[in-house]
């Protein structure tokens, strides 16, 4: 699907497979608008993508290479965690 306004467009791409963490806390609460760094494989120096979480605790990447990636949930007040994601070839967007 494409769309235009006003001189931009944007293209939404439902094929495409992401990568998606949800961030809660031990009781199970949601972890809402957590931040959120993500490192591609190689590269722990320059964050991928940053962004944060959503109201339910998700946040989304689309991986461009296979490997090891790392992402980083920070909630605040000492909350957060590290964990690794092993991205495939067959994951990969195109």
């Amino acid at each position: 699907m494409l769309l235009f306004v006003k001189g931009y467009y944007y293209c939404i791409h439902y094929e495409q497979t992401a990568q998606v963490v949800e961030a809660t806390f031990s009781d199970g609460t949601l972890a809402s608008f957590a931040e959120v760094l993500v490192y591609a494989p190689g590269d722990r120096d320059v964050e991928f993508q940053n962004g944060r979480t959503d109201a339910r605790g998700r946040f989304a990447f689309l991986p461009d290479r296979p490997g090891t990636w790392l992402v980083k949930v920070n909630a605040g007040m000492g909350h957060g965690f590290d964990m690794e994601i092993e991205v495939l070839p067959d994951q990969l967007v195109p």
